[in-house]
């Protein structure tokens, strides 16, 4: 059997390659470019994750580059002139969602599962991201699937998210489990050298790890 991992380079997406792999599947990994503040560094642990799990093979590996997203702009991951808020700084949906940027992904990687015969692809959502990132919320992903079934001829692809009911703690505890390199696995929103620290996703990272 067959997966195709959404993989970003972060925590969530890189504990998907180790659980597909537990889970019987052969990996796929499917990364976008699409002009994000660390889009070199996210690149990077894409490539190093690949090589560490031995698939680094252009076969085995799809890295897409469109840059519409960032062209229409509107949020603090692609525009450099909206600032990323800290966590504290966040009040309902914040400045880094990227509006309907989950469907886009999922809908590259939904061409690249037909073609390719892949039973399932791994989306690394969380619940706990729920209130603030429409496009994670448990509705979004089923009326997703039913696109899916619906526009796919005799689909057999299924979009799981093996880590939804999950908190970050969990997902790491997962992590150390399969022993996913977290080493190689990027999560800062704005930096690509040191880890800002401060962004939602920074303090997110170091709250599960105790750090």
């Amino acid at each position: 059997m067959k997966a195709v991992i959404l993989l970003s380079g972060g925590m969530d997406s890189a504990i998907c390659i180790a659980l597909a792999i537990e889970q019987g599947f052969e990996p796929y990994l499917f990364h976008m470019s699409y002009g994000q503040r660390t889009e070199k560094r996210e690149l990077k642990s894409v490539i190093n994750l690949a090589k560490h799990y031995g698939l680094n093979h252009p076969e085995r590996v799809l890295i897409v580059t469109d840059r519409t997203i960032s062209y229409i702009g509107g949020n603090a991951i692609t525009d450099r002139n909206i600032p990323v808020p800290t966590d504290g700084e966040i009040i309902g949906v914040p400045a880094t969602f990227v509006p309907f940027r989950n469907a886009i992904l999922l809908s590259y990687a939904v061409t690249w599962a037909q073609v390719i015969e892949a039973e399932a692809i791994y989306f690394g959502v969380v619940d706990g991201e729920r209130s603030r990132y429409p496009d994670c919320h448990k509705e979004f992903i089923e009326s997703y699937q039913l696109a899916v079934d619906a526009g796919i001829p005799d689909n057999r692809i299924q979009v799981i998210t093996p880590l939804y009911y999950d908190t970050k703690r969990e997902a790491y505890e997962c992590a150390l489990r399969l022993n996913v390199p977290l080493e190689l696995t990027w999560s800062c929103y704005q930096n690509e050298n040191e880890p800002c620290g401060k962004c939602e996703s920074c303090m997110a990272r170091a709250k599960a790890m105790d750090l």
